[in-house]
């Protein structure tokens, strides 16, 4: 496992608070906040056992999204900031290497996902989901290089999520990083 991913990591990390992958964990929380029930809408007329699988499945696809990666969507997010933006084009044209300092910076970005239940070829349902990614960051530099962020070093950072099923909130969290993360990391994690 790669660095970056043991200090910031995907959605789940940020919602379960790092633990190993609880296949059922998921599902429990779905059922918890009642977006479980939600699937039911769209095959009423199906037996339990049929019920029961496609609701297994849903979340088994909730499960699959809390594997998004949290630090390559911010970082996404936070190249929309001015002087990153201008760094960028500079180093991209010149080659060189900047370091951006910024004492403090919020980003956020929304994920919008749609899970279609279909039940032998036939359309039932459609079911949104959305995950909300938020960081703060206090004292972090940003190394860029022909381009592209290459290094964030600094300070604290709270790493925040938001899960929500059709509208429901199903589970949110939040965990502090307070080492460097290198996004170089990257080219060893694959």
């Amino acid at each position: 496992m790669s660095r970056r991913r043991e200090e910031i990591g995907s959605a789940r990390w940020v919602l379960f608070g790092g633990k190993q992958r609880d296949a059922g964990a998921t599902g429990k929380a779905l059922a918890k906040a009642g977006a479980l029930g939600l699937v039911g809408v769209g095959i009423a007329g199906m037996s339990p056992s049929a019920r029961q699988f496609a609701q297994q499945e849903v979340a088994g696809a909730v499960d699959a999204v809390l594997e998004m990666d949290a630090i390559d969507i911010l970082a996404a997010a936070w190249w929309k900031h001015r002087q990153i933006a201008d760094a960028r084009r500079r180093t991209q044209s010149s080659g060189g290497r900047e370091l951006i300092e910024l004492a403090e910076h919020q980003v956020t970005s929304v994920q919008t996902v749609h899970i279609d239940v279909v039940v032998d070829h036939v359309p039932r349902q459609r079911i949104d989901l959305s995950l909300t990614f938020g960081a703060h960051l206090v004292a972090l530099g940003a190394t860029i290089s022909a381009g592209e962020i290459v290094e964030l070093r600094g300070g604290d950072t709270t790493v925040t999520a938001k899960l929500m099923v059709a509208g429901i909130p199903v589970l949110d969290g939040k965990r502090k990083v307070t080492a460097a993360v290198l996004l170089t990391d990257r080219a060893s994690a694959t």
